[in-house]
């Protein structure tokens, strides 16, 4: 009997010690339809899987719907970066688009990334409309031709709908991409709401999850402006929320992985250089302790 209550404070002990690769966060399901009409936006390019725990979230690709690059009012809005099977991870310094199949990542970095739990205005912000636009469709050699990146902005809120429109305000958020090509801010406009959502006092059983709405303006700009942008509205539904729990490894980029120049813009100089420390934020979780295997005792 005493050899079996030792050996089972020594187990305990040594699985106590270890931290908990698992963590609670929250979980939805982004489509490419956008709402309350059924037509697809040209920012609405990427479905995934978001997940979010511990200040870090996960974009899962699973599908990236096709057709023509377009010309927003001079815009180009193109094929998102990602492929099926890619994935993003990002926080609020920036994100990485991080490709499984030729073990590589890219990164791209926030200047700003904002929100409060309130629905007010933040310091700075203000009502903005839709700005009208003409379309242009370009070839895919026009598009690969006049690669565009630069800044953008995304302004959010998170609120509920009945019959009669919006009902309450969850959440305002503000995001600002110092350069991207803008087919990365169709995804990127789900990265403040995810952070909000998962840190939302009360957790999401509080929230209607069935009625959520998260309307997005991004402020698209070409090459070079800073004061001209385009306001693109977009109407978009976090579906299927619900509370997890999430292991670890999900949320950090694995041992072994590659950074290079975006994906097309390898040759673009313009765009910032792979670095050699350009890995380490993304290869562990602020403030979580990592987690080693268990060593046997004798």
């Amino acid at each position: 009997m005493s050899v079996a209550i030792v050996l089972s404070l020594v187990v305990s002990t040594g699985m106590a010690s270890q931290p908990e690769r698992r963590l609670h966060g929250i979980r939805f399901v982004v489509d490419t339809l956008e709402t309350p009409v059924a037509w697809r936006g040209q920012l609405s390019r990427a479905a995934g899987i978001v997940e979010f725990a511990a200040g870090r979230g996960r974009f899962g690709v699973t599908a990236v719907r096709a057709g023509p690059a377009v010309a927003l009012n001079g815009v180009i809005v193109a094929a998102p970066l990602a492929r099926p099977g890619d994935y993003y991870l990002f926080d609020s310094t920036g994100f990485v688009l991080v490709r499984s199949s030729t073990r590589t990542f890219s990164r791209f970095e926030l200047t700003r990334s904002d929100y409060n739990h309130t629905g007010r205005f933040l310091p700075g912000q203000f009502l903005m409309k839709n700005t009208p636009w003409h379309t242009d469709t370009l070839s895919n050699d026009a598009a690969r031709r006049l690669r565009q990146h630069a800044l953008a902005s995304i302004h959010w809120h998170l609120d509920s709908l009945d019959a009669r429109g919006p009902v309450r305000l969850y959440a305002r958020g503000w995001l600002e991409l110092r350069d991207a090509p803008a087919s990365e801010v169709g995804v990127a406009r789900w990265f403040g709401v995810a952070a909000a959502i998962a840190s939302r006092p009360g957790g999401v059983s509080g929230l209607p999850r069935d009625r959520l709405q998260v309307t997005s303006v991004a402020l698209l700009r070409r090459p070079g402006d800073r004061d001209n942008y385009l306001r693109y509205l977009g109407l978009l539904t976090p579906l299927e929320l619900a509370a997890i729990d999430i292991d670890r490894s999900r949320l950090v980029l694995p041992m072994g992985y590659t950074e290079t120049r975006w994906p097309g813009f390898e040759r673009d100089s313009s765009v910032r250089a792979p670095s050699r420390d350009g890995s380490q934020h993304w290869r562990s979780l602020p403030g979580v302790p990592e987690t080693r295997p268990l060593r046997s005792r004798r």
